[in-house]
């Protein structure tokens, strides 16, 4: 199985390439074992072993049917599509069953509120089979409990209610079959219990779900091998350690996160408040220059408009003067220059990682480079390449696209020596090593796409009129996303997902320069 190659048009990537380069945090990725802790669903099931949501869903007068466009209903369901997503179609997890338990408020005989939780939680199971088919994939199983008292305590006990100590010794020491609800009603001309009646009993009325992973098969598949009761002990261990510093690490972020909110709110007020400041000082200073200038226009803008037309005049002259002398050195001036980087031909190019130069096989490349506004030029890149080498043991798939906009730091029209960059390449990527780091890691065959961005410098040496040597490096950040693949034989089968991030360098030239020139 042979994966497909997406080619970006670069054109299409240049103003969000530059909005990265300024605003992306530049993070190192981390190590391919580590990413699996910052899914936020594996980190809960390997704390907590189930997931768990309420469902509020909104039925008609002694209804149990949900209906989609009742009440609040669609926003339940969409709550709810998130979480079977996440808790139950998610490749990184096993479960073991699926509970759905269903609750009812207070208000009502208690026959028939039992009656009420356990249709509705029935109904849920209805649509959830109907919508996922659940229970043809999980053990389902289906309770319910009427009258959900302890929530009720929970949320009065936690609430401002003036009446709060009173209601909660109703519920604690008055029997349920004995009047603890008319008890409730007749408190204080029953002003508590409205109260609870519309702020506590809708969240009473609900279906929880419960989510129950089987760990031992989560821990088996993410080591890929059988283990015993003790081993998987001492792996849950480890896993709930390393969940539990990056639970650490996140929180930490959170608070600089929070913090740094905090003060680029104050130092956008404070900047407000200065140009208002600024905008006010400049008005007056207006006024104060318009009121005497009124007395020296008449004269003053006479003179002015000749010395600003004997300036331009001469500056125009030596422009002149000066392309005439560049042009009778150099013969031409260059407009547009053809090259190609050697050492791509000869397979040398700094590694993935960005900290070392690595060689693999050549990879067939053109630039062509404008010239501009005497110390401005644009150069435009391609290559490709897709080879096997070392007789086929590695196989080298690349493509990339590169702009660059450079100011060259001697004047004149030469666009020699030295020069410095800014640049943009995106492009795509396939990889068969035998590199012993590969594959430990697992990605020893590897495809997928990437973006890199920074800064160039260099030096073009020139062997005469037209032909040239350029010499430079880039440097930046890059970042590249893609799928392992495990190969048997000749087929192809997807391991895991691969994102990586790196700062460093991303290229060397020593390129061979055609110019084109004018007079």
């Amino acid at each position: 199985m042979n994966a497909g190659r997406t080619h970006i048009r670069l054109c299409h990537l240049w103003l969000p390439l530059m909005l990265l380069l300024v605003s992306f945090p530049m993070h190192g990725m981390a190590h391919p074992a580590d990413t699996l802790y910052r899914d936020s669903v594996y980190r809960q099931v390997i704390l907590e072993g189930r997931s768990r949501m309420n469902c509020y869903f909104s039925y008609p007068s002694g209804g149990s049917k949900i209906l989609q466009d009742y009440g609040n209903n669609s926003a339940e369901l969409y709550k709810l599509d998130g979480f079977i997503r996440s808790a139950i179609e998610d490749t990184l997890v096993c479960v073991r069953q699926v509970v759905l338990t269903g609750y009812s408020s207070i208000e009502g005989s208690y026959d028939l509120n039992r009656r009420l939780s356990r249709d509705r939680a029935f109904g849920l199971k209805t649509w959830l089979d109907f919508r996922y088919g659940l229970s043809r994939r999980y053990a389902v199983e289906v309770s319910y409990f009427g009258e959900d008292w302890g929530k009720l305590r929970e949320l009065v006990a936690g609430s401002d209610l003036d009446e709060k100590t009173e209601v909660l010794m109703i519920i604690d020491e008055v029997d349920l079959f004995k009047g603890r609800e008319k008890r409730l009603m007749d408190l204080n001309v029953g002003i508590p219990y409205h109260r609870m009646e519309k702020d506590f009993f809708p969240l009473l009325r609900r279906v929880e779900i419960t989510v129950d992973y089987d760990l031992r098969r989560i821990i088996e598949h993410r080591y890929r091998r059988k283990v015993s009761t003790s081993e998987f002990a001492e792996l849950l261990a480890r896993e709930r350690a390393a969940v539990a510093r990056e639970e650490s690490r996140l929180d930490s972020l959170r608070e600089v996160r929070a913090a740094l909110s905090r003060h680029i709110r104050e130092e956008q007020v404070r900047a407000r408040e200065d140009s208002l400041l600024w905008v006010s000082r400049a008005k007056e200073r207006r006024v104060e220059v318009q009121s005497e200038g009124m007395e020296q226009n008449k004269t003053g803008n006479k003179y002015e408009h000749e010395y600003k037309k004997a300036t331009k005049k001469a500056e125009a002259e030596k422009t002149y003067e000066e392309d005439k002398r560049i042009v009778k050195k150099e013969g031409k001036r260059p407009f547009i220059a053809l090259k190609s980087n050697l050492l791509l031909w000869g397979g040398v190019s700094p590694s993935a990682d960005c900290r070392s130069v690595e060689r693999t096989t050549f990879m067939p490349n053109l630039s062509a480079e404008l010239f501009f506004f005497r110390r401005w030029s644009l150069c435009v890149s391609g290559m490709y390449a897709d080879w096997d080498y070392e007789g086929g043991k590695q196989h080298l798939g690349v493509s990339g696209y590169r702009t660059e906009g450079r100011f060259w730091l001697t004047d004149g029209w030469g666009y020699r020596w030295f020069f410095l960059g800014v640049y943009a390449q995106a492009g795509d990527f396939d990889l068969l090593s035998t590199a012993a780091s590969l594959v430990s890691a697992g990605e020893n065959h590897c495809t997928g796409t990437y973006v890199e961005g920074g800064l160039s410098t260099g030096c073009y040496f020139p062997l005469g009129s037209r032909l040239g040597i350029e010499v430079g490096a880039r440097g930046g950040w890059r970042r590249s996303a893609g799928k392992a693949y495990d190969v048997e034989g000749d087929e192809r089968y997807f391991n895991h997902s691969v994102k990586k991030s790196r700062m460093g360098l991303t290229g060397l030239v020593i390129s061979l320069s055609y110019r084109f020139g004018r007079k």
